[in-house]
């Protein structure tokens, strides 16, 4: 007879997104939004972080 459990539900498994700058861009904030919403907030600002120089400069015009 088999166990339902396995060596799976005792492993901790992690899974990482990769985006380009761009692509980045695109969602940055659905991300700050969903972060934020979640009380994540040191990830909505490391995306925050990512574009700081540009709305920096985006205000000097």
């Amino acid at each position: 007879m088999d166990s339902p459990l396995s060596v799976d539900y005792f492993i901790k498994k992690s899974y990482y997104t990769y985006y380009t700058k761009e692509a980045l861009h695109k969602v940055k904030n659905n991300i700050i939004n969903f972060a934020e919403n979640e009380k994540l907030e040191a990830h909505a600002n490391s995306v925050r972080k990512r574009f700081e120089s540009e709305i920096i400069l985006s205000g000097l015009f």
